[in-house]
């Protein structure tokens, strides 16, 4: 199993840094655990230190905004910094002891060791460590003093997550920025649906490349309203992840859209942040790898484009709009 980085050179632990170690566990009495890729015999208790003893960091590939990507193929052991139905059936709590490298993968799920300690304790996402989370927000996106992870208010003002919030006051997220600089805000929940009907079309149908610049969501999210009515119900039924969007708190009398794919490209873009959010304040979602997120930019009248995080990269592909995948609203400051 690799772990991908865009920075080959590791990190270095100030403290003792709490994850979470999957294995699988075998037998019911006379219990046995295992790694999940390598099937290595592990021993709950006991500091498991990586072999061979330099690690095996080469030059993999370039990622979709053209960054220069490494995987790390051996010399590290590796767990996880949120809860994961992907891995083993048993999670451990692990430590990486102060003083020990590391290297973090880009979308902050991910985390490898030189040296880690497997204790006898289960691990949850309550035992890890949130001042790891903390670290990596001080190197989060910035605009006009606004930082990708920080939390919108319902009075239009933002709060980092390390600061005390309140909850109940919380309209959604910051994970992005537009080229004017203004604060993409995606809403604290995701949903599952469909695109709509095969036959329906409310943007311009374009290609993926042309596509992945699109940042006009609420355009067309404007123009589902205005092609949109009530009385015509069999057209108005036929856009399930538009109605999802425009209805997200509604009672709220808030301007909410279904983001295009550059958009929804920005958001994966910045996960490591957004899930570092999520692991401090229990507010919003983990974004994990192999979810696959719709966007309201489309290539023809059967088929949307969506997107997801897969090994290092955001993937990009067009799928027919009868299937189910997440929705995320997106929200507009007037």
């Amino acid at each position: 199993m690799c772990l991908y980085v865009r920075d080959r050179k590791p990190l270095i632990a100030k403290r003792d840094i709490v994850v979470l170690k999957y294995l699988r566990q075998e037998g019911k009495i006379h219990k046995k655990y295992k790694s999940p890729c390598q099937g290595m015999l592990v021993t709950l208790g006991k500091l498991m230190i990586a072999q061979p003893n330099t690690p095996n960091i080469i030059y993999a590939n370039k990622d979709i905004f053209n960054r220069d990507i490494y995987s790390i193929g051996g010399g590290v052991i590796h767990a996880k910094l949120n809860e994961s139905n992907y891995y083993g059936n048993y999670c451990a709590k692990a430590i990486i002891p102060k003083g020990t490298e590391y290297w973090i993968d880009p979308f902050g799920t991910e985390i490898a060791a030189r040296q880690m300690l497997i204790t006898k304790e289960e691990g949850s996402n309550e035992s890890v460590d949130t001042q790891l989370f903390k670290e990596i927000l001080e190197s989060a996106p910035e605009k006009n003093g606004i930082r990708v992870g920080d939390y919108q208010m319902i009075d239009d003002s933002f709060v980092h997550p390390t600061k005390r919030i309140a909850k109940t006051k919380v309209r959604g997220i910051v994970c992005g920025f537009y080229e004017d600089e203004s604060p993409i805000i995606c809403a604290l929940e995701t949903f599952a649906g469909i695109w709509g009907s095969s036959d329906s079309k409310i943007g311009e149908h374009t290609s993926v490349k042309k596509a992945m610049k699109l940042f006009n969501g609420r355009e067309v999210t404007a123009q589902y309203k205005r092609q949109i009515n009530d009385n015509d119900k069999w057209r108005y039924d036929a856009y399930d992840a538009f109605k999802i969007c425009v209805n997200y708190r509604k009672e709220k009398n808030e301007n909410w859209y279904f983001g295009s794919l550059g958009e929804i490209m920005t958001m994966l873009n910045n996960a490591m942040y957004l899930n570092a959010a999520h692991n401090i304040t229990n507010l919003g979602f983990i974004i994990n790898i192999n979810d696959l997120y719709w966007s309201c930019s489309e290539i023809d009248f059967c088929y949307s484009f969506g997107c997801c995080l897969n090994k290092f990269n955001i993937i990009c592909g067009f799928y027919h709009k009868a299937h189910i995948y997440k929705i995320v609203p997106f929200y507009h400051m007037i």
